[in-house]
């Protein structure tokens, strides 16, 4: 269960662990810069954001802990866990996997702390992808006939591309920069889960709809189909 407060992660070495890790990646990417405070000391402070990821399976993949700058003036269950991230556009995703599958590129899964978006645009253009005008999310490395695709949601990387070598040299380029965990083939990404089979890939939303129906109690109920029947009256309770 997610901590409410500070002081209820403290009793918890899970999230003891996830703030340490937390603290790690931002001094080692500079993320801030140490400096006298200013005369009006309430336009600063920060709050920390906790949240357990999950696998495809249901089972707790990690405990995320989240410095947030000026936390103190968002508010829980309005914009409680708002910051700004590049999140990739939904077509992107699906006409890349269209891709993926006709041409049976390899695909990669990869997890970074947050990071400035400048500074991760800045890092991608000095390894020679270019970023999509149509989609800022989509970085793209195309030399002769190699071709090299990066998504990236939040924390999330996907790359794949026809040049295996190449994806393992930009992997480590990664690495070097950036406190990465490398989580193997991609299994699971924006609530959809991605299972190889003979004909491709299958994507299916099954556990992100039963965690939908779990969260709102409605796993017991029965299910209809839709759109209704015509001329169908619906009588009130």
């Amino acid at each position: 269960m997610e901590p409410s407060c500070y002081e209820e992660a403290m009793c918890d070495t899970n999230w003891i662990d996830a703030m340490n890790n937390e603290i790690e990646a931002l001094e080692r990417n500079n993320t801030w810069t140490v400096c006298d405070l200013p005369y009006d000391r309430k336009a600063i402070g920060c709050k920390w954001i906790y949240e357990i990821k999950y696998k495809s399976t249901g089972e707790i993949d990690r405990y995320k802990a989240r410095l947030v700058a000026k936390g103190f003036s968002q508010r829980e269950g309005l914009d409680y866990k708002e910051t700004f991230s590049p999140v990739v556009k939904m077509v992107t995703v699906r006409c890349l996997m269209s891709i993926v599958v006709n041409k049976n590129w390899p695909l990669s899964f990869m997890q970074a702390p947050r990071q400035c978006n400048a500074k991760l645009t800045t890092a991608l253009a000095k390894h020679g992808l270019k970023q999509s005008k149509f989609d800022y999310s989509l970085y793209i490395k195309q030399r002769y006939e190699s071709f090299v695709a990066l998504l990236v949601y939040v924390d999330d990387i996907v790359i794949n591309g026809n040049n295996e070598k190449e994806i393992n040299n930009f992997t480590r380029f990664l690495s070097l920069n950036f406190l990465i965990k490398d989580l193997g083939k991609l299994k699971y990404f924006l609530g959809i889960q991605v299972l190889e089979n003979d004909r491709g890939l299958c994507m299916t939303q099954r556990k992100y709809c039963l965690d939908l129906l779990h969260e709102y109690g409605l796993l017991a109920a029965r299910p209809i189909d839709i759109p209704l029947q015509e001329n169908i009256v619906l009588n009130h309770i």
